[in-house]
């Protein structure tokens, strides 16, 4: 456990060297990461519930699937979380069963300096 002193000494590193502003802002990346991690695992919960609950998705032997992907698979689906999570990309299920791996980064939009209308003058 952490001692008062201890506390009060990374308080002042991060106000002394990282000013307040550096502090909130890691609180907040650290905020919202936790709550896309906690939006992905239910998304995860859902998907391996409906795979039961869903006679369309039933194959023969789903326990065996949601077995391995429990024990076997677990440091691999921890990765795509944790990857998804930090990146901020889509989770996509393969073969149309709660097995996941990792989308690709998407780019920012930015809109450009020109305006629409000096960009297509013909128009």
């Amino acid at each position: 456990m952490r001692s008062q002193r201890d506390n009060e000494d990374v308080l002042k590193v991060w106000i002394l060297r990282y000013n307040i502003l550096g502090f909130l802002v890691l609180a907040h990346f650290l905020v919202h990461r936790c709550r896309v991690l906690v939006n992905k695992l239910t998304y995860l919960l859902v998907s391996f519930l409906t795979a039961f609950k869903n006679r369309k998705q039933h194959i023969r032997n789903t326990w065996l699937c949601v077995v391995l992907q429990m024990t076997l698979l677990l440091p691999w689906f921890g990765g795509v979380l944790l990857w998804t999570t930090f990146f901020d990309i889509a989770m996509l299920p393969t073969f149309g069963f709660a097995f996941f791996t990792a989308g690709y980064l998407k780019p920012l939009r930015c809109w450009s300096v020109i305006s629409p209308v000096e960009a297509n003058p013909k128009e």
